[in-house]
């Protein structure tokens, strides 16, 4: 019901890419560039959403279809909602400062950043954003090796060191 309701707001709402001819034209290049990746143009009236769940309707539930999911996010800064610019919020390390929230702890000002740390900043969030969203270690491990992910135990192994009061979470 909650996805009808959105999906109807979403068919009269007015949702634009305010672009020079460039823009366009670079962005439809990026969408369109990588003949490994199975894409189209961008279609303005693909408003409206569904949801892909994991297992069941309790596991997952992201939002698929509408148009601006795929776009580059430089290019997000330009759309528009009934002719009013938009702004993206980044909420960083989100992940990670609900965890520490809910454990009643408060959250490092960087999570990701710690002296001496062996792994990239990036790997880090990546294997963090595969471990929380995996059933546990084992998949983590798995997903890891399958993205490309070198000494994804070790980095497992030194993020529960740098998180010891949420590491039960993991």
């Amino acid at each position: 019901h909650n996805l009808e309701v959105i999906n109807a707001k979403l068919a009269k709402t007015h949702i634009a890419l305010r672009a020079s001819n460039e823009q366009f034209e670079e962005i439809h290049q990026r969408l369109m560039g990588d003949e490994d990746q199975d894409r189209e143009p961008i279609d303005f009236s693909h408003k409206s959403l569904h949801r892909v769940f994991n297992v069941d309707f309790r596991h997952g539930g992201r939002f698929y279809g509408g148009w601006w999911i795929g776009l580059p996010k430089e290019y997000r800064k330009y759309i528009e909602i009934n002719h009013k610019h938009t702004v993206e919020v980044d909420f960083s390390a989100h992940h990670i400062r609900m965890l520490y929230a809910h454990e009643g702890f408060e959250p490092p000002k960087d999570p990701y950043d710690v002296k001496g740390c062996p792994f990239p900043r990036e790997v880090l969030k990546q294997v963090f954003l595969v471990l929380i969203n995996s059933n546990d270690k084992t998949a983590t491990l798995k997903a890891c090796s399958r993205g490309g992910i070198k000494n994804a135990a070790e980095i497992l192994k030194f993020f529960e060191g740098m998180h010891e009061r949420i590491a039960h979470r993991f």
